[in-house]
């Protein structure tokens, strides 16, 4: 699942056809009556949410969905919906990459220049990634910054020299 935001009150989800067929999700279903499209929007807005991206939980809410590559493209927005933008954050602001599996930790750590300053956390069931510089996937957000590093522990501030040269 892709999600991006695209300006203060709108966020593309991009999900591939084996994700829709996963969340038991299509075009054809996707309705406000299918309790399917209801728990994915809403799973969508608290991941958002926690993440720090969404600020408040919107009044009203409009998807549109398309057929995308076998999967779906849908754009949730509405009145209400209040999302932290690249424009919206200063310019300190860090970009932080949650990952799942230690390949993919390889992966984004060999993905960092040598002079970007970077942190690699155990955060949750997982890892996240600190970094001054914009992150594929990542997202730009002091506030999620902060609660990575006060709610996780932190593995390394070097994981481009420790992990970048590490082969899949």
């Amino acid at each position: 699942m892709d999600i991006h935001v695209m300006s203060a009150d709108c966020v593309r989800v991009r999900l591939s056809a084996d994700e829709c067929a996963r969340l038991g999700l299509n075009y054809a279903d996707f309705s406000p009556e299918s309790l399917s499209a209801r728990l994915f929007i809403a799973t969508v807005l608290t991941r958002l949410y926690a993440e720090g991206t969404v600020s408040d939980y919107p009044q009203k809410l409009t998807a549109e969905v398309f057929e995308d590559s076998g999967g779906l493209a849908v754009y949730i927005s509405g009145r209400g919906l209040s999302c932290r933008t690249a424009e919206n954050e200063p310019d300190g602001a860090e970009t932080v990459l949650l990952m799942k599996t230690p390949a993919e930790v390889i992966a984004a750590a060999g993905r960092l220049s040598e002079n970007a300053h970077a942190e690699l956390y155990s955060f949750g069931n997982g890892y996240a990634l600190a970094a001054d510089v914009s992150l594929r996937g990542g997202s730009r957000s002091e506030l999620l910054a902060a609660a990575v590093r006060e709610y996780g522990r932190l593995l390394t501030d070097a994981p481009q020299s420790v992990l970048g040269g590490l082969c899949l």
